[in-house]
């Protein structure tokens, strides 16, 4: 929702705003100025929850392998809770302020919204867009698939174990999971193997429509549209899909829930400390 919520921004900002020249992050001074701020807001909000999601996605995957190739119970796996909010949370933001701090961002003409573009005199936007994009993409989109594959293989083992034992409830509420995980994964995996190959696409043929834009070339390669909107269509499809996957009634009864939690959390606070304080004034 946040994610889609950049494209918005860049809609009622409007094209020429974002993607006149005076306001190209890229092409600008180091001296900063408030006019950068709306192409810097939406490459925020486009690249941060791209990164954190899929963050979000590998810590899923990696949870499903603790539990299924290590045994680890609920509660073990939920010991890591905060590094796993740390690393989904907190790497994004660092990749992101490393990104704006080499000046790769830019707006992009296609697209009408600032992120990661590349620029045929800069060798910086081309490294900006393999590193700052497609390699964390690619290493967090396999790593993740690597963890839902050994997790498959071991619960295979379990099933045939319980084939054998003639545990036929408990197989059959093994099988429903592995079509809920398996629907999760193609979901998921499809739409962002596009996504990813889309970027590529752009990799390696932007060049060549730079070089088209300054030359009278008519038989050059021009961009194909519709990879572009592929692209945005299929990550806002991951979120629409994996959204209506994980919203069920057990997570809206847990958000309905932190204020009360919160609130219990602070009056224990408040009760500890007020021992301690107790305490103190008897011991002098």
């Amino acid at each position: 929702m946040v994610h889609a919520f950049g494209y918005f921004l860049a809609m009622m900002v409007g094209r020429n705003q974002l993607t006149c020249p005076g306001n190209n992050f890229v092409q600008a001074s180091a001296t900063w100025t408030w006019e950068y701020a709306p192409c810097l807001v939406v490459f925020i909000l486009l690249y941060y929850t791209m990164m954190a999601s899929f963050l979000w996605w590998l810590t899923l995957t990696f949870g499903w392998f603790l539990t299924t190739v290590y045994r680890w119970s609920h509660e073990a796996v939920s010991r890591l809770a905060p590094l796993f909010h740390i690393t989904a949370w907190v790497l994004p933001l660092v990749m992101t302020v490393l990104l704006l701090g080499n000046k790769v961002v830019g707006a992009d003409e296609l697209t009408a919204v600032c992120f990661v573009v590349m620029e045929k005199d800069t060798n910086s936007t081309f490294y900006g867009l393999m590193l700052g994009v497609i390699l964390p993409l690619l290493l967090f989109l396999l790593a993740g698939i690597f963890f839902l594959v050994a997790g498959f293989i071991s619960v295979l083992r379990i099933r045939d174990l319980m084939h054998h034992g003639g545990k036929k409830t408990e197989m059959d509420r093994l099988e429903k999971l592995m079509v809920r995980i398996g629907v999760f994964v193609t979901v998921y995996i499809g739409p962002a193997g596009v996504m990813i190959g889309c970027y590529i696409y752009e990799l390696t043929s932007k060049p060549g429509w730079k070089s088209m834009a300054d030359t009278t070339c008519t038989d050059c390669p021009s961009p194909n549209t519709a990879v572009f909107m592929t692209r945005v269509f299929m990550f806002l499809l991951i979120g629409t899909l994996t959204g209506v996957w994980i919203w069920s009634r057990k997570t809206l009864q847990s958000w309905v829930s932190i204020p009360s939690n919160l609130t219990s959390l602070a009056s224990k606070l408040k009760i500890n400390i007020s021992n301690e304080s107790m305490e103190k004034n008897m011991v002098v």
